[in-house]
This record gives structure tokens, sequence and C-alpha cells, in this order.
């Protein structure tokens, strides 16, 4: 540690000045091992953040700000939750989309209704919308790993994942032909997928932690290649469901998954991805936030399908957990 610190087994300490010599010494380049290097991130606060100049202190802002960034958006999701109290009723009708149309109440009076009706002119078919969503994450995730010296193997995984739901989104996936998405539904998913690559390759690139071991390496590797299975399986499911051209009345799914792992398993396995991620870069904030927001966001609608589905024939063979086996 270098002057005006010191260090007593896991207790450590440093003056401001301390503060910016350790973080300077290893943004200035000089190789430390990578307990110092987060060390050295972890105890910066706006005094240490205003004696990093140049280049290395853009880096540690835009880290800072992609952090706040993902806490924000994550809050938000309370808005469109169905939790009283704190929750907006027109945000909230814009979460029942798809087959969750039909549950959406009565227009309300307010001026957040009248906005939200006014930007339903904006609305767009969904396959555009969806396909847009995944080649924009497709291309930001391939322009962060052709900028970093070192990529994470977990970039590469989540490049095989994000093209996968490309083509998934172009040739499988069977859109109801009246589905269209609200301008706010849009602007969550552009944002969701414009922050996740860029915020994993500024972190990293910043903190340069060390590649995970050969264990933790084939565990995280193993789970995210389970959760793309079972959630191309689901989706295969889905698609079957529905005629070609996406006409036709909608079906309850009655294979394995459905019916022994959650009502919505391409949710589980959603997640099940982004936990194989996060596992494999565990030094990493933002993929764990992307992994709380999915969560979040997928646990809202994965519960309102599960009571969708009551009453509807054959609704009872359904598993009775909305996305988290035994859990939720």
């Amino acid at each position: 540690l270098p002057s005006g610190c010191w260090e007593f087994g896991w207790l450590h300490h440093c003056s401001v000045a301390g503060k910016r010599r350790a973080l300077n010494a290893y943004l200035g380049g000089e190789p430390r091992p990578a307990s110092v290097r987060a060390r050295a991130f972890a105890m910066h606060d706006a005094d240490l953040l205003a004696g990093v100049s140049g280049d290395s202190g853009l880096l540690l802002l835009s880290v800072r700000l992609a952090r706040t960034a993902w806490i924000l958006f994550t809050l938000a999701i309370l808005l469109a939750s169905d939790l009283p109290y704190v929750s907006v009723v027109a945000v909230r009708e814009i979460g029942h989309y798809g087959k969750l149309v039909s549950e959406r109440g009565p227009p309300k009076p307010g001026r957040v209704a009248a906005l939200m009706k006014f930007l339903d002119r904006f609305s767009l078919p969904a396959r555009p919308v969806w396909t847009a969503f995944y080649f924009v994450a497709s291309l930001l995730n391939l322009v962060s790993l052709l900028n970093l010296a070192s990529p994470p193997l977990a970039l590469f995984l989540l490049q095989a994942h994000l093209v996968r739901r490309l083509l998934e989104t172009r040739i499988l996936t069977r859109f109801s032909p009246t589905r269209r998405e609200h301008p706010l539904g849009q602007a969550v998913g552009l944002v969701f997928y414009m922050l996740l690559s860029p915020s994993i390759a500024i972190e990293w690139a910043l903190l340069d932690p060390a590649h995970p071991t050969l264990p933790v390496a084939v565990a995280g590797t193993g789970i995210f290649l389970l959760g793309m299975a079972v959630q191309n399986a689901a989706h295969r499911e889905l698609a079957s469901l529905r005629p070609a051209g996406g006409q036709g009345g909608y079906k309850v799914p009655t294979s394995w998954l459905f019916r022994n792992v959650s009502v919505c398993p391409h949710y589980t396995a959603e997640l099940t991805i982004y936990l194989g991620l996060a596992l494999l870069v565990s030094g990493i904030q933002s993929l764990w936030f992307a992994l709380i927001f999915s969560a979040g966001n997928l646990s809202v609608t994965a519960r309102r399908s599960l009571r969708w589905y009551k009453g509807w024939e054959g609704a009872g063979e359904l598993a009775p957990y909305a996305i988290i086996p035994f859990i939720l």
C-alpha cells in the first residue's frame, strides 16, 4: 500500500491522499493483484474521484453512473408492480402485454393516464421491436468484446445468448398480429440492453479482476447452457401453440417444463442464464444488477400469467409456481 495507508489483516485505512495514490497507482498501468485493485476501487469516494483525472477518472465516473442507473432502473419496477401504494395504475396497465392485454382495467382519469394514452399512439408491432432489442444488444456486446484486451468469458457467452434470441425472434416466435409494444415498454427494453454489455465491459476494464478458476468456469458455463437449453425448449413449445402467422386462439402449454418447473419456464431460464454469467464475473456488480432487475421484472409478469391461466382448460396440470420453483 502507498504512504498514507496502513493494513492489518482485513482492516485497512487510508487518508484521502493515500486513497488517491492507491487508485492512481493501479490506474496508471502498474500490474497489481486483483484483490488490491478491487480494494482500491472500493475505497473511492468524492474526494478520491476528484483526485483522478483523464481517461481513468472518466472510466471510474462511468462505472459509478452505470451502477446508479441500474439501481434506479430496478426501483422503477415498483411503479409497474401490483404492490399497493407504490405502483402507478396507468404504468401498471402497460405491463399487461401479450396474452395479458385482456387483464387491463378500464381507462382511469388523470394526467398520467392521459399521457399513457397519448403515447400509445406510438406503439409498434412486437416483432420489429424485439428484433431491435436483440440487434442493438448483440452489436453493443460485440463492440464491448472487441474493445477489451482480455474480455471475460461471460461476454462471449452473452453474445451467444443474444444472437440466439435474435434468431428466435425472427424465425421461431409467433407473435400475435395484433400485439404492439407501448413506447414505455420500448424504452425499458432499450435501456436494459444498452446498459447491459457496456456497463459490464467498463467495470471489467476498471477493476481488471482475475478470470474465474476452472471449477467456477465449468459451473457457471454449465448453468448458463442449462438455461439456454430450457429457454429454447420453452420457446419452441409456446410457438407450437399458435398457428403460423400468429392467428388463432391461445392454448395452455402442456410440456414437462410447464408442468414441473414453473408456469413461465422461459422466464426461469432467463434468470438461470444471468445467474451463470454473474458467477463467471462475480466481482462485476453490473451483471448482478441485471439479474436482480430481470428477477423483479419477470416475476411481476410471471405472477400475472399464473393468475391469467386459472380457469383455462388444462390449467390444473400446470406447475403451481410462477417463476422460481418451490419459492415463487
